[in-house]
């Protein structure tokens, strides 16, 4: 059942039709149930959504069919699309595509997972020599629908081997950038040991150990391990790369992106994200901008603790750019977290205050103007509790939003 605000966002997008059904899993269900081309499952749970009003809104389930769980995607397309599905796609309803895992309309390999014999054949192509391997089934770690899959795939009790589909564009940029950063007294990155251009599929060693991230949302943080984590990411930024310097523009272009997404979804909120849009982008255009090989999408999910090694698993948004945006993303999920109920404040705070003295006495770059880009990130994440259906989205979005003005603030 939809709740007011999800009624009112699907009466003002009338550009996508299928975004109630979307956003709606009683009705995905039903939809599911009446169409002929798509096995009926007992229960669905709608995990996540990427949306971009008028245009696009893909939508990813959990579904339960006899006691097996199996994952799908929905997509709404707009009102004026002219094409038909191609490809796995079914048309459950006008203008809402649905395909269940392992189809995908974008990372095409993923079909032959459905199929022993083609598997077996696309891990020979990335993995050549390791014939143990070929006739194993990958198991799901995580998936982003037409983004990005990972799995791992190995014997029990023997080490495992990662292995990561690609789109063509970051498929190429991946297999560029894992050749360029150097590991240090605490970095370390996860070499590929094969691939397929073909298939746009990396294979690269499993690193074993938690997440940062669960290491921080403990009720007591390993804030050794924040430690390390702060050293990896100053040894990042020490680093010369001839990478392309990402462009400050297009750093302001996203502000004003998220905040017309933000408006979109609480109208009411519109003049208010705009103008934070506006004034964070002064800001940063005003502040001196420095020249490092950042990350670019470094929180702590994309880090994996091992023996005392920092391992970074993505590599994709690797550019040349002011250090502080890693910095600011990192302690913006922080902030998001709290805002979330998925940390505790003080805890945050601590590991905040950790990680920003590591880091300012191993990089030896200044954190003034830390708290602007903390915001912008903010900003940029605030959608977050969208995206994930948090019952309480638009008091949330609020909260974020009211974060990010304190920190600019000061």
């Amino acid at each position: 059942m939809l709740t007011a605000s999800d009624t009112q966002l699907v009466e003002r997008d009338t550009a996508l039709p299928g975004l109630a059904t979307l956003i709606d899993p009683e009705r995905m269900l039903e939809a599911l149930r009446a169409s002929a081309s798509v096995p009926d499952p007992d229960t669905l749970h709608l995990e996540s959504l990427r949306y971009r009003p008028a245009t696009l809104c893909v939508a990813t389930y959990t579904l339960e069919s006899r006691g097996q769980k199996s994952t799908g995607y929905a997509k709404a397309l707009p009102r004026d699309a002219t094409h038909e599905p191609r490809g796995p796609a079914s048309l459950i309803e006008p203008l809402v595509l649905f395909c269940r895992f392992p189809e995908d309309l974008k990372l095409r390999a993923l079909s032959q997972l459905g199929n022993v014999e083609r598997r077996r054949a696309m891990l020979a192509r990335v993995l050549p020599e390791r014939h143990d391997l070929h006739p194993l089934a990958p198991i799901t770690v995580s998936y982003k629908p037409e983004r990005r899959y990972v799995a791992r795939l190995g014997p029990e009790r023997e080490e495992h081997v990662a292995l990561k589909f690609f789109r063509r564009r970051n498929f190429d940029r991946s297999h560029h950038h894992a050749g360029i950063v150097n590991a240090g007294r605490a970095l370390a990155l996860p070499r590929w040991i094969g691939s397929s251009e073909r298939d746009r599929i990396a294979a690269m060693p499993w690193i074993e150990g938690p997440m940062l991230r669960d290491l921080t949302r403990r009720s007591e943080p390993d804030l050794s391990a924040v430690s390390s984590t702060a050293l990896g990411l100053a040894e990042l930024h020490t680093q010369t790369a001839a990478l392309e310097t990402s462009d400050i523009e297009q750093d302001v272009a996203q502000l004003h992106t998220a905040a017309e997404l933000l408006g979109f979804l609480l109208p009411e909120q519109a003049e208010r994200t705009a103008e934070l849009a506006s004034r964070l982008s002064s800001r940063i255009r005003a502040m001196p901008r420095g020249d490092a090989l950042i990350h670019g999408d470094f929180y702590a999910k994309q880090i994996v603790l091992n023996r005392g090694r920092v391992y970074l698993l993505d590599l994709d948004t690797l550019s040349r750019g002011d250090p502080l945006v890693d910095v600011g993303l990192f302690l913006a999920h922080l902030e998001r977290d709290v805002v979330l109920h998925a940390m505790d404040a003080e805890a945050a705070r601590a590991v905040g205050e950790v990680f920003c003295e590591r880091y300012q006495r191993e990089a030896q770059h200044s954190l003034d103007g830390a708290a602007v880009h903390t915001a912008a990130s903010l900003l940029r994440l605030a959608s977050y509790p969208f995206r994930i259906r948090d019952p309480q989205w638009p008091d949330a979005i609020v909260r974020l939003l009211g974060r990010a003005e304190t920190l600019l603030a000061g």
